[in-house]
């Protein structure tokens, strides 16, 4: 298979690594400073976890020709990238496209590619995997295999059912998920509220695991949003993340622990990003009618601008 993978950050260069190792024509879509780099040394990967460097020479592009076919296109830019990309991925003749990562607009951006070419097929997929770039090298945080949860709006089932027989199992693993847009929605309030925390204290530990009244607001704040999506007839997926926020005190000392981890500074996401997703939350808040105290507090105390 002939695959592009739209982005040569983290996400989208331990899955060009997968799908290479796997056997595919693997091209990697990058620029600036990350485009020599590739073009340089390939794909270096460290994997933390497993203690051992991989390198693969794939071929690198800066710009994706409208006539350029693909079997499929992998977008693994940021939420906060989307706008652009999708505007270059929607006149490519290819017909398989699958957005991997944060995504909260599935049915804007679904919208924006089929009223352009109908006869594409998209799909939504997140990477459970994290790490950092380090002077151009990939450092990888990845539990056993490398793992994807993928899923559609329509019924794609054939087109993943494509993407699972391209993929080496023994490296690899995707798990389809009949309500995607729900669990891309459940993850990205966790995202949001706590990057927005994290933030408000540059990201220093220490501070951050003693803010106590900033844990209990991120809880409440989770809280309103998900009384929110459920109002607008979602579902929290997995019904545990709901559960886990009902009590603030407890959820303020299970993150106090998991934030001494070391390795969460390899699973954190952007200002731009946040400040992306903060937006969109707000929409679908304007468009519910609810006042959600909480969350409005929460961005308020942020440097993230309101829109």
């Amino acid at each position: 298979m002939k695959i592009l993978i739209y982005g040569a950050g983290v996400q989208g260069s331990y899955l060009a690594h997968i799908l290479y190792r796997s056997g595919n024509q693997v091209d990697v879509l990058a620029r600036n400073s990350r485009y020599d780099e590739l073009s340089e040394q390939g794909i270096r990967l460290n994997h933390y976890l497993q203690r051992k460097q991989t390198e693969d020479r794939i071929t690198v592009i800066s710009a994706l020709p409208r006539e350029a076919y693909y079997d499929f296109i992998f977008v693994t830019a940021k939420f906060s990238d989307l706008t652009e990309i999708i505007e270059d991925v929607k006149v490519n003749i290819s017909k398989n496209i699958v957005l991997v990562g944060n995504n909260i607009d599935t049915h804007k951006w679904e919208h924006d590619i089929l009223q352009y070419d109908s006869s594409k097929k998209i799909l939504f997929a997140f990477q459970l995997t994290g790490g950092k770039r380090m002077n151009g090298d990939i450092n990888v945080l990845r539990f056993f295999k490398g793992h994807m949860l993928i899923g559609s709006l329509s019924n794609h089932q054939k087109e993943i059912n494509i993407l699972k027989n391209i993929i080496n199992p023994k490296l690899y693993s995707i798990k389809v998920k009949s309500a995607m847009e729900e669990w891309l929605l459940t993850h990205a309030v966790n995202i949001v509220t706590m990057t927005a925390l994290q933030e408000i204290h540059a990201s220093n530990v220490n501070d951050l695991v003693k803010d106590k009244h900033g844990w209990k607001l991120v809880a409440k704040a989770q809280i309103d949003l998900y009384k929110m999506l459920e109002r607008s007839g979602y579902q929290i997926k997995p019904a545990l993340q709901k559960n886990l926020v009902r009590s603030p005190t407890l959820f303020t000392i299970g993150m106090s622990l998991l934030y001494r981890m070391p390795l969460l500074d390899m699973m954190q996401s952007t200002v731009e990003e946040t400040n992306e997703l903060f937006d969109s939350f707000e929409m679908k808040r304007q468009q519910s009618g609810m006042e959600l105290k909480h969350f409005s507090e929460l961005r308020g105390i942020t440097t993230y601008p309101s829109s």
